[in-house]
């Protein structure tokens, strides 16, 4: 498909979301590899959809990781242990994904457990209103468990070497080094990836994808719908 601008390519979805007549709130997924600028993507949208008065969420699964013993229990960089081990997808569904689907009580949270200090939190539950948008964004967010959940699924495409390069710039104070944070954003997080891209195929299945390598010329390379020019 034809590159267009960044802000072309926010404008054609934030247009088909809110084209959207549903009897829940719309909730959107936003996958994608480690570092392929799915948080930044999201603000963005979610930002462009409120100029609508729509009421707009935006949160991450990151508020749904296991405690720490469990996601290594296969080791501190297995990938198969990040794929398999690192959410709680059950509480996913029951505590966010469900609730704002049809016939849902629209009571939501979006978190229930702290990763920094590797404890539970208990969290008062929100409510959205039926013509609300929920965007999350997760690495594995149209796995298997996920993809009846979502009324729209938004892959982003990023060359491995390139959200390898972004991965070690952010994450070179975690890991103590620029090789460090490189290495095991490889071992681990783009391995539990392509386990992920295997088994689940979120290319095939979202609603978007785009190719994220420069996000200033995002592209939208198919689409599972006939945009409006």
């Amino acid at each position: 498909m034809e590159t267009n601008s960044r802000i072309e390519v926010l404008n054609k979805i934030s247009q088909y979301i809110l084209s959207l007549q549903l009897h829940h709130p719309v909730r959107v997924g936003v996958d994608g590899i480690t570092a392929s600028g799915k948080s930044s993507f999201v603000s963005e949208l979610s930002d462009l959809l409120r100029l609508s008065h729509r009421k707009v969420i935006a949160t991450t699964l990151d508020g749904f990781h296991n405690p720490r013993i469990k996601r290594y229990e296969r080791g501190r960089e297995s990938a198969e242990g990040y794929y398999y081990d690192a959410y709680n997808y059950n509480e996913i569904i029951k505590q966010l994904l469900a609730p704002l689907g049809e016939g849902g009580s629209l009571l939501f949270k979006t978190q229930i457990f702290d990763l920094k200090t590797d404890e539970p939190i208990e969290l008062k539950p929100s409510k959205m209103t039926v013509n609300s948008v929920l965007i999350v964004d997760g690495s594995f967010a149209l796995r298997n468990e996920l993809q009846q959940y979502w009324d729209v699924g938004i892959y982003l495409k990023v060359d491995c070497h390139i959200a390898e390069e972004r991965a070690a710039l952010r994450d070179s104070n975690d890991f103590g080094s620029f090789n460090e944070a490189k290495r095991i954003t490889q071992v681990r997080y783009h391995r539990a990836h392509k386990i992920h891209s295997e088994i689940a195929r979120p290319e095939d299945i979202a609603t978007f994808v785009i190719c994220n390598n420069n996000p200033m010329c995002a592209s939208i390379l198919t689409s599972k719908y006939e945009m409006n020019s």
